[in-house]
């Protein structure tokens, strides 16, 4: 009995047919006989929107102030008929934004707010941040102070501070 080599060239020979017979295929995709082509061009996509301009760089009084202000306004609008009635707040201690502690530049920012909300906005009753104070579901605010760069990132020599 002689044995006879096997060669792979049929078998080569196979699956190159069938890869040159895959493709054509795939370009004979069943359209309308008579699609007329489109003489319009693709829309162009708009633009991405400009992000907002960050508010100035402002004395940290002028801009604590100007936040605190900002959020007291909104959130007064946003009670609606509850406005006529006194709203329990409290304050969770406002906290440095990249150590997490609190200091005295945190600890000065609070009392300017808890003192603009109890002589402006008196809807809102302002209470320690103690358990019986949270177990009366009041409105929180919380907060951070941090210092930033000119970038208004927190790495490097902070130049401002993001409230």
């Amino acid at each position: 009995m002689t044995t006879q080599p096997i060669h792979s060239l049929p078998l080569l020979r196979c699956f190159i047919a069938t890869g040159l017979l895959a493709s054509l295929a795939g370009c004979n995709v069943l359209t309308p006989a008579a699609t007329p082509l489109s003489t319009t061009t693709a829309p162009v996509a708009a633009p991405a929107p400009v992000p907002p301009t960050p508010p100035p760089i402002e004395p940290i009084d002028v801009a604590i102030l100007r936040a605190a202000n900002d959020l007291f306004s909104k959130a007064a609008q946003g009670l609606g008929a509850d406005a006529m009635r006194k709203r329990p707040l409290v304050i969770d201690p406002l906290v440095d934004g990249v150590s997490g502690a609190q200091s005295s530049g945190t600890r000065s920012m609070e009392r300017r707010i808890v003192a603009l909300a109890k002589s402006k906005y008196t809807q809102f009753e302002v209470l320690p941040f103690y358990s019986s104070s949270i177990a009366q579901s009041p409105l929180v605010l919380i907060g951070t102070f941090t210092g930033v760069n000119k970038e208004r990132q927190p790495i490097g020599p902070r130049d401002a501070f993001r409230i």
